[in-house]
């Protein structure tokens, strides 16, 4: 079976079916809505529907894929407008919506003008009883708990965040000095991980990334000693005390006497 037919029997055939019989157990249940807005590689934006409700005949709690529409207009009347009318056509009742979800941003949340607010109030969009005023309005936790993290962050000083990402930065992205560590990492017996970036788009990245820092901080400081030309001979137990919590262990001091080549600083004058 080519991709075509496939295609067309997951378009007109079983996605049809699995709308019909979602629809009419949603027209017998309460049920909640997850919404969020994305835009393809084409810059078309969609609005990806989630439905979560209790099944009318087990009584268990299903989340389920509902439909994915191509957003006209992206205000929050908009996307009101358009989620009211798939709903009306499907035959899903609008009154049995006890709840919806959605990120932070004001266009979902603000208190006038928000997609949860206008669902509230209704008398928009030219629809007949379209009142939802004890509808359960949930901004993303998750969301939430990364806002909390960055304000908390800025009690840290300024130049810890540049400097960690100048860390990652130099090790990550040069193939040479991502062998090279490796080797570091292996010769300390430490597991083989990479670097990892810190994103602005990835809630909490930062905590993963620092964790990754600590976790290889021994091989870090070894590369970057031998990166600035530095004896090893020099007790890099005491050059790391004197900056993080987590020395080098002696051990691993001793290791990099034996092992290491010594050579001498680069002479830049």
């Amino acid at each position: 079976m080519k991709w075509t037919k496939i295609t067309g029997i997951l378009k007109n055939v079983l996605a049809p079916y699995e709308q019909s019989r979602l629809s009419r157990d949603l027209s017998r249940s309460f049920y909640s809505l997850v919404v969020d807005e994305t835009t393809d590689r084409g810059t078309i934006k969609s609005l990806v529907i989630i439905v979560k409700y209790k099944h009318p005949n087990t009584q268990a709690v299903k989340e389920e894929f509902l439909e994915i529409l191509e957003v006209e207009d992206s205000s929050s009347l908009g996307q009101k407008t358009l989620i009211m009318n798939y709903l009306k056509k499907l035959g899903i009742p609008l009154n049995r919506m006890i709840g919806i979800g959605f990120d932070n941003a004001s266009l979902n949340t603000g208190v006038r003008a928000g997609l949860g607010a206008l669902l509230i109030a209704g008398s928009t969009g030219g629809m007949v009883d379209d009142k939802l005023p004890e509808l359960f309005v949930l901004g993303c936790t998750s969301h939430s708990l990364a806002l909390v993290a960055s304000h908390a962050s800025k009690q840290l000083p300024e130049g810890l965040e540049p400097m960690l990402r100048d860390l990652i930065n130099y090790v990550a992205n040069s193939p040479k000095r991502i062998v090279e560590l490796k080797q570091i990492q292996q010769f300390l017996e430490l597991k083989v991980h990479r670097m990892l970036q810190i994103s602005n788009t990835r809630w909490l990245s930062m905590e993963q990334a620092i964790s990754r820092v600590l976790e290889q901080w021994n091989a870090l400081v070894i590369r970057l000693l031998e990166a600035l030309g530095i004896l090893i001979l020099i007790p890099i137990v005491s050059i790391v005390s004197s900056c993080h919590k987590t020395p080098i262990s002696a051990e691993v001091d001793s290791k990099c006497r034996e092992k290491l080549v010594p050579r001498q600083p680069t002479d830049f004058s």
